[in-house]
């Protein structure tokens, strides 16, 4: 993955395409290999220029390979990635709070080889999201429940120490600001309970 993280963000999970939309690339592929051999075999001379046809189809192969290695999903404790390119970028991204709902379909086929499709709904503008032919579609919905989960717990965490700072502060327990994250900590800590670093 080429978008970079977060501070605090933890890639959960990553996919990416099934290998079976590489199959037709594949055929074109051999089949301008073989018919290039066999019209060498027929030349007497060989020029530069018969050699474009294998040289281009290299570069297809390549290129289509790439795109298929760089078309990726992920999931973070924050957001869903979604990143494809092969020499440029272009990253879109869903935040975690704003899924509503995930849904997964496989056929018969894709169930035997472990391909299918992905529906996202969110709250946001986009509405609803389909990803297609992904490679373990279960996994990402699973991914995508527990990354949920995560980041309610998170900020269930993090209001609930925010409430215990505010009741030792009314207590007159001293507090400190930790260095890392900037949330108050009580001033004997040496560990942050925000960013768990050490003091």
């Amino acid at each position: 993955m080429r978008t970079p993280l977060r501070q605090d963000e933890e890639l959960i999970y990553q996919t990416r395409k099934h290998w079976f939309v590489l199959i037709i690339p594949s055929i074109i592929f051999i089949l301008l290999i073989v018919l290039s051999y066999y019209v060498y075999t027929k030349l007497t001379v060989i020029e530069w220029y018969h050699l474009l046809v294998p040289i281009f189809s290299f570069f297809y192969i390549f290129y289509k390979y790439s795109y298929w290695r760089f078309d990726l999903w992920v999931v973070t404790n924050y957001r869903v990635i979604d990143e494809e390119g092969v020499l440029s970028i272009n990253s879109k991204e869903s935040p975690i709070d704003k899924i509503n709902n995930v849904s997964y379909e496989q056929s018969l086929l894709g169930r035997i080889l472990g391909y299918g499709n992905v529906r996202i709904q969110t709250a946001a503008e986009m509405g609803e999201t389909s990803y297609i032919n992904l490679s373990r579609p279960r996994q990402l919905k699973e991914a995508l429940s527990r990354a949920g989960e995560m980041y309610k717990e998170y900020h269930a965490n993090r209001q609930a120490f925010k409430l215990a700072d505010a009741v030792d502060g009314e207590i007159g327990e001293e507090t400190k600001e930790c260095p890392y994250c900037a949330e108050k900590i009580k001033a004997k800590a040496k560990v942050c309970r925000y960013c768990k670093r050490d003091l």
